[in-house]
C-alpha cells in the first residue's frame, strides 16, 4: 500500500516535471518568437538581449547600448527597484557601477538595508525609502547628483506602474537629461495609439490601468530622446539622447513597439535571485 508520505513525494515530483515541462515550452515559444523578429529586423538591438537580474532581457539590452556609448560603468537612478533581486541595474552593480535605488515599499528597502549592509557602506550604492511624484522628483535627482558626485545621469530607469509619463515630463521640464532613459509603458495600446492616464495618487491594482501608450511617450520625449529598442516582453521601452543616434539601428516606432507578452516573464532562470553576489563581487572596484 502506498503511504501518504510516499504519495505526496510521488505528487511533488510530478508537479516539479510538469513545471518544468511548461518552462522548457515557453522557453522554446521565447526563442521562436524573437528569431522571427530577427529574421525580419535582422539590425535590432534584441539579439544582444539577456537576462541575469532584470525581469526580461533588460540586463543585456542595456550592456550593449553603454558599449555604443562607450560608457564601462555608467551610473543610474532607478526608480521602482523593488527589493534589489529583479531589476534593471542590479546586474550594472554587479559590474562596478554605482547608482541609486528608490523604492515606496518600507520592507523592501528594510530587505536591502539588511543583505547589503556591507555593499552600502562602501558608498557604491544608496537606497531611498520614498513615493516618487512629479513634485518630488526634481530634488530628489539633485540630492542624487551629489551621492554620484556627477551632474550627468547615465541611466535613468523608472518603473511605478502608471505615473512613470509624469515623471519623465517633470524632469524634461527641469532639463534633466539622462543619457538613457528606460520607461515602462502600455503595450495593451497598439503603436498608433496616443493614450496618457491621469496622474493617479493610489498605488496600481494589478489591471490594465498603468500608463501611457509607447506612441505617447515617443512624442513626449521626441525632442530631445529617440526610441532605440522595446523588450520582447512588451514592458520597457529604451531611449537614447538624439546626439547618439547615429550609433543605432534606425527602426521606427511600428517596428519596435511589441506586444503585452508577458508570459515570458514567468519562465524560470536559474536558480533564486539574491543579493549575496553583490557582497562578494569580483568587480570591486
Amino acid at each position: 500500500m502506498v503511504t501518504v508520505n510516499k504519495y505526496l513525494k510521488y505528487l511533488k515530483t510530478y508537479i516539479r516535471i510538469f513545471f518544468e515541462s511548461q518552462n522548457q515550452i515557453l522557453k522554446s515559444y521565447e526563442l521562436n518568437y524573437l528569431e522571427d523578429i530577427l529574421t525580419k529586423y535582422p539590425e535590432s538591438l534584441l539579439k544582444y538581449g539577456f537576462k541575469v537580474y532584470s525581469q526580461g532581457n533588460e540586463d543585456g539590452l542595456l550592456e550593449e547600448i553603454f558599449n555604443r556609448l562607450n560608457i564601462r560603468n555608467p551610473n543610474f537612478i532607478e526608480i521602482g527597484s523593488g527589493n534589489g533581486t529583479e531589476n534593471n541595474t542590479h546586474y550594472l552593480l554587479l559590474k562596478g557601477s554605482r547608482g541609486i535605488w528608490i523604492d515606496s515599499n518600507k520592507k523592501n528597502i528594510k530587505y536591502i538595508n539588511k543583505h547589503l549592509e556591507s555593499f552600502l557602506k562602501k558608498k557604491k550604492l544608496k537606497v531611498v525609502n520614498t513615493k516618487i511624484d512629479n513634485k518630488n522628483i526634481q530634488n530628489l535627482i539633485s540630492e542624487s547628483e551629489v551621492f554620484l558626485d556627477s551632474d550627468s545621469i547615465d541611466l535613468f530607469s523608472v518603473d511605478i506602474d502608471g505615473n512613470d509619463y509624469y515623471i519623465l515630463k517633470s524632469i524634461l521640464d527641469k532639463n534633466i537629461l539622462p543619457k538613457v532613459i528606460v520607461t515602462e509603458y502600455n503595450s495593451k495600446f497598439p503603436p498608433n495609439i496616443e493614450y496618457v492616464p491621469k496622474l493617479n495618487t493610489s498605488s496600481w491594482k494589478n489591471d490594465d490601468y498603468m500608463g501611457a501608450s509607447l506612441l505617447s511617450i515617443q512624442q513626449l520625449l521626441k525632442d530631445r530622446y529617440f526610441l532605440t529598442v522595446c523588450t520582447h516582453t512588451g514592458v520597457n521601452a529604451f531611449f537614447v539622447k538624439n546626439e547618439f543616434k547615429e550609433l543605432f539601428p534606425k527602426l521606427t516606432l511600428n517596428e519596435l513597439w511589441q506586444p503585452p507578452n508577458y508570459e515570458f516573464n514567468q519562465i524560470k532562470f536559474g536558480h533564486t535571485n539574491t543579493l549575496k553576489n553583490l557582497n562578494n563581487s569580483s568587480f570591486d572596484h
